[in-house]
């Protein structure tokens, strides 16, 4: 083992077998154990020491001597020589080896911080404490304190970490990890890692999910570990159809949330209600919230001239003018007479109630024409187009729609309206429509669109809605009419 350092002895006189010549120079005294041991300066014997002293005659400077002895560690000291006599101690330590091993190989060696090779190597050097370190690119350096008695050989083998290496734990364990997307496996485990930042999620059924970033050391071991939080399961209870349920700002359909303990916000909203706000303190396990929502109601005022029975939607009937309390939506108002004991439709319509709403009809002016089909896409006046199914409210005349199907084809009809009467216009199964035609003398021939259809009074003939020629001629006269039957009518024609 190397010894450096600078001492300044006191001066003894004892006495020194020499043997070799020296220059002249200042007196050195050295007490060596073992007792016979030999000295080298600048790679020469310069003396052999008996009973364990030797005395030698240097030069002023500085100087470096070696001492050897058989079953014994060579030592070396330094030492500074002035023009005083000096004097010192010097103790060999009894030889010792160390068979050094690494997995894997090929791993540097230091010994007390001095290179002593790579593994797999054998070592001389003395009994006592040392300290062992292993480098090898790509693994973190390893150190290990072995002791060894005189003479005793001792085997050291260590198992170098790979630069990377990270453990990762959980409370409670059995979570499932995974890395930068890709699962590694289930608390706890070892893994290599790339030195650098991470994304970690764990995940264990009955807990809150745990997601982070994480730093691996290029010159350390990581560990990292995590305590797992207990889930809460919010159940919200009497949510209606439809609703919109928002949970610490975020939107959701879900009546059934899993989340962390720990307070959250709750808004439940639906159209026509007021809405639920709550702060709930959740706990781990199952926490049920009922959820109450309120109708918010409008009125929706009827008056109609003449009066008439009012019904919307299902409630019972009243007499305009009259009032009725509804939720927002889209509801249907009928007006209704009664003649001969029954009870018909007048008037029909639908309106989108958001507010208060008031109702105002004059029966006198218009009609109302519902029109209703499953395969027509709207109907055009010539003006202004209305998606079917619609509810028209028409002055008395008769009007002309042109009905624009789903299929892109187009066809023509005629409706009557008439003030205080509703009619119901079934595009997909139109009714058919009559015409009654008489003259002042009967026996007239009737031709309809050019076609022989018979002789007056022609009563219930059929024809299809819509515009025809209808001629009379009789052996005094002929004459003709253009006329517009409407849907399901039957018309009378005077000649």
């Amino acid at each position: 083992m190397v010894v450096k350092g600078y001492m300044k002895l006191t001066i003894l006189f004892l006495s020194v077998v020499v043997l070799s010549a020296m220059v002249f120079g200042v007196s050195v005294t050295i007490l060596i154990n073992p007792p016979e041991t030999s000295i080298y300066w600048k790679d020469r014997l310069i003396a052999r020491s008996k009973a364990g002293v030797a005395t030698l005659d240097l030069p002023s400077g500085i100087h470096t001597l070696r001492f050897t002895s058989p079953g014994y560690a060579p030592e070396l000291l330094t030492l500074e020589v002035s023009a005083s006599p000096v004097t010192l101690n010097v103790e060999l330590l009894p030889l010792a080896w160390l068979e050094v091993d690494s997995s894997p190989s090929s791993a540097s060696v230091l010994v007390d911080d001095q290179k002593a090779g790579r593994t797999l190597v054998l070592l001389e050097t003395s009994s006592g404490t040392h300290t062992l370190r292993f480098e090898l690119d790509g693994y973190l350096d390893t150190a290990t304190v072995v002791s060894l008695r005189p003479y005793e050989k001792k085997v050291v083998k260590v198992s170098l970490i790979p630069q990377g290496f990270t453990f990762i734990d959980s409370q409670p364990q059995g979570a499932r990890v995974a890395i930068d997307g890709t699962p590694c496996g289930t608390t706890p485990f070892e893994t290599v890692i790339a030195p650098g930042e991470h994304r970690i999620v764990f995940e264990k059924d009955g807990y809150a999910t745990h997601e982070a970033t994480f730093l691996v050391n290029e010159s350390t071991v990581t560990f990292y570990s995590v305590s797992l939080i207990p889930e809460s399961r919010l159940i919200l209870k009497g949510v209606p159809e439809g609703a919109l349920i928002t949970f610490d700002s975020t939107p959701t359909l879900k009546r059934e949330i899993v989340t962390v303990p720990g307070k959250h916000r709750i808004v439940v909203e639906l159209p026509g209600y007021s809405v639920f706000e709550k702060t709930v303190d959740l706990k781990p396990g199952e926490n049920e919230v009922y959820v109450e929502l309120i109708p918010i109601f409008y009125e929706i005022s009827v008056v109609s001239t003449p009066s008439a029975i009012v019904q919307v939607d299902t409630q019972p009937y009243a007499i305009s003018p009259c009032a009725f309390k509804v939720i927002p939506g889209v509801h249907e108002i009928i007006l209704m007479k009664v003649v001969d004991g029954k009870t018909s439709i007048i008037w029909k319509d639908r309106v989108v109630v958001a507010t208060n709403t008031l109702v105002k009809v004059n029966l006198e002016e218009v009609g109302s024409i519902e029109v209703l089909s499953e395969r027509v896409y709207s109907i055009f006046d010539g003006k202004e187009e209305f998606p079917v199914p619609t509810i028209l409210h028409l002055p008395e005349g008769v009007w002309k729609f042109t009905a624009k199907m789903k299929n892109g084809s187009f066809f023509d009809f005629w409706v009557r309206s008439t003030p205080g009467s509703y009619k119901l216009v079934d595009l997909d199964n139109l009714t058919s429509s009559y015409i009654n035609v008489i003259t002042d003398t009967p026996g007239a021939t009737v031709n309809v669109d050019g076609r022989f259809a018979g002789y007056t009074p022609l009563m219930g003939f059929e024809v299809a809605p819509g515009p025809h020629a209808i001629t009379v001629a009789s052996s005094e006269t002929t004459q003709m009419k253009l006329i517009v039957v409407p849907v399901g009518e039957n018309l009378l024609i005077e000649f």
